[in-house]
């Protein structure tokens, strides 16, 4: 691994956002923008009633087969009227969340590999926390450093401008990598994921409290009928990482695939039952 056991080799030409644009393409109109679930009710039949708002008012819509994919800072402001395990109510109640944030600096110049023999890798006790290279393998002169910070400080980075925060974590580069502030400029770019002020998500990644890696661990992709979880925080070997909200959804795909074979050949399993019950 480079940094610590996470890899950042590795990266989309023209973004990680290309990989889900891709796979929208394919489901043309199927996907509704802009609804926030407001509740889920389990009805008749094994179906769900799920409602949304959507511009101020609600709708309603039934299925069999229903994938939660929110986070859990969402999912626990859904009425979810279903006869969850108890275990299950407690994890999407109580686990915690990160409170990350990444800048992404741009310089004009790399001094921290031209002047320094450095690779951009800082773990430090300044306010920053921890910065990487991520314009590492990349042609050109310019280069990015990635800011990566959590706790008081993930929630502070999203205040005011991200320029002035930006402007910060320079100031405190200096004492890493004197002259570095010289390889920025008026052109000099920044931009800002702040998670945790995100209305959609409320927080970074799932982070374990105490008690919570024994108490609820893996407790979250626990399917219920035709209700299936996913995402990051359902994952158990890659827990807080886009490969893990992947790993999950494709579990959940299978279950309700699966479902489904059985249910479309439960008529002859019957079928077949009662032949040999006249026999």
């Amino acid at each position: 691994a480079v940094l610590g056991d996470s890899d950042e080799r590795f990266h989309v030409r023209g973004g990680n956002d290309l990989i889900v644009q891709a796979l929208a393409e394919r489901l043309d109109d199927a996907i509704e923008l802009d609804s926030a679930l407001e509740s889920i009710h389990q009805v008749a039949d094994d179906r769900f009633r799920l409602s949304f708002q959507r511009d101020g008012a609600s709708y309603q819509t039934y299925a069999r087969q229903v994938i939660l994919a929110l986070p859990l800072t969402i999912l626990r402001d859904v009425d979810i009227r279903v006869p969850l395990p108890e275990v299950q109510r407690r994890v999407i109640q109580e686990l915690a969340y990160g409170t990350n944030a990444k800048l992404m600096i741009g310089f004009a110049s790399r001094p921290w590999r031209e002047v320094h023999a450095s690779s951009g890798a800082v773990y430090t006790d300044l306010a920053f926390q921890c910065a990487w290279e991520t314009s590492r393998l990349q042609d050109g002169a310019s280069g990015v450093l990635t800011n990566f910070t959590g706790g008081r400080q993930g929630l502070a980075v999203g205040e005011g401008q991200a320029r002035e925060q930006a402007d910060q974590v320079v100031q405190a580069l200096e004492q890493v990598y004197p002259g570095i502030a010289a390889a920025r400029n008026e052109g000099s770019t920044q931009a800002r994921m702040h998670w945790p002020s995100n209305p959609w998500v409320k927080g970074s990644y799932a982070c374990y409290g105490p008690g919570q890696w024994t108490g609820l661990r893996g407790a979250a992709a626990e399917s219920f009928g035709g209700l299936h979880f996913a995402g990051e925080h359902c994952a158990l070997d890659n827990q807080g990482y886009m490969e893990g909200g992947c790993e999950t959804g494709e579990a959940a795909a299978r279950a309700v695939l699966e479902q489904r074979r059985l249910q479309a050949a439960l008529p002859q399993i019957a079928t077949r039952w009662a032949s040999l019950a006249s026999l």
